[in-house]
């Protein structure tokens, strides 16, 4: 997949700002006075110190240590909120309502109560910091506060999904329109989600059911700074993760490949990646990065061929394992 710069708004991505409608992303709320203790153990990263309007990635497992889904979680004043792909709200609020007791915990799918906006580009934090009357330029990633825009109340946070500067607005589904109608002033247009897929792609960042599904251990995934905590307490799935990581070791690893092809011969996902001849894995998302005037994908390939420079090939062309993101 690979935009074309000019219908698309990849170069005003780059260069400007766009708007992403990414309102099928999945919002649960997490609320009642045990919600932090009790997210707490369910989650990957330490929820019981994450301060009010901060956030951190994180995964939810299950009891064998595998990806029940790849989360954004963010400390509200009320309520704790769980960010994550389109049609997973279901999925995640029946793994956490089967463990609820006694806990004083509620749980709420929001998702088709509001509409999410990302608004993205080097231009994004000056644009929408003169209509909140707040400098968002500051905001570290998955810092978020409610601030009136256009005369509606949003939630904004700072989110670093893609490979430009982004926030997300988040807001009721009924005032769609008059948030529409206060960004077109400030030269924020509409961009595909082709143009997404390729910004998000630069950025490495996998997405669920495409490069992470439910037989994926956390290690695998090769993120391991931004979503284990292993210094808190026990959580559902630890045991499998602090042996993966005390005695023994995951045999693939998530990847970034640069592929040395032109923009309408890019590998697809599922195309196999070898090594003098030898399959050692298979890419899961793939896209033509008009900035690096090159192929990218996202695979998994074996452990001992994952290392960044590693020199591969895929669907008969020339790759190089990368480091991530592509653009730093």
């Amino acid at each position: 997949m690979h935009p074309d710069p000019q219908s698309s708004g990849y170069e005003l991505a780059v260069h400007r700002a766009v708007l992403f409608d990414v309102s099928n992303r999945t919002q649960v709320e997490v609320r009642g006075g045990d919600r932090a203790s009790f997210l707490h153990n369910f989650c990957t990263q330490d929820i019981l110190n994450l301060p009010v309007g901060r956030g951190c990635e994180g995964l939810l497992l299950d009891i064998h240590g595998k990806i029940v889904a790849y989360v954004r979680i963010l400390a509200r004043q009320e309520s704790l909120w769980i960010d994550s792909e389109p049609g997973l709200g279901p999925k995640i609020v029946q793994h956490l309502d089967r463990y609820l007791i006694m806990e004083q915990v509620s749980l709420f799918d929001s998702t088709r109560e509001l509409t999410q906006f990302h608004v993205a580009g080097p231009q994004a934090a000056a644009l929408l910091s003169e209509s909140a009357g707040v400098d968002l330029g500051g905001w570290v990633h998955l810092q978020h506060a409610d601030l009136e825009l256009f005369g509606v109340r949003c939630q904004v946070r700072r989110n670093e999904m893609l490979s430009v500067p982004g926030y997300d607005l988040l807001f009721a589904a009924t005032r769609n329109r008059t948030v529409l109608e206060g960004l077109a002033p400030l030269g924020i247009s509409q961009a595909d989600m082709a143009t997404y897929h390729v910004l998000r792609l630069e950025a490495g960042t996998p997405l669920y059911g495409a490069d992470v599904d439910d037989s994926n251990f956390p290690q695998e995934l090769n993120r391991d700074d931004r979503l284990l905590c292993y210094t808190k307490g026990c959580y559902l799935g630890q045991e499998t993760v602090v042996r993966i990581r005390d005695r023994g070791h995951v045999n693939r690893f998530l990847v970034g490949l640069r592929i040395e092809t032109g923009p309408e011969a890019v590998p697809p996902a599922g195309a196999t990646v070898l090594q003098d001849g030898k399959e050692i894995g298979r890419i899961t998302s793939s896209a033509w990065s008009p900035r690096l005037g090159a192929g990218i994908a996202l695979g998994y390939v074996r452990r001992g061929s994952h290392q960044p420079g590693t020199m591969v090939t895929t669907d008969g062309k020339a790759a190089r394992v990368s480091t991530l993101p592509f653009l730093h």
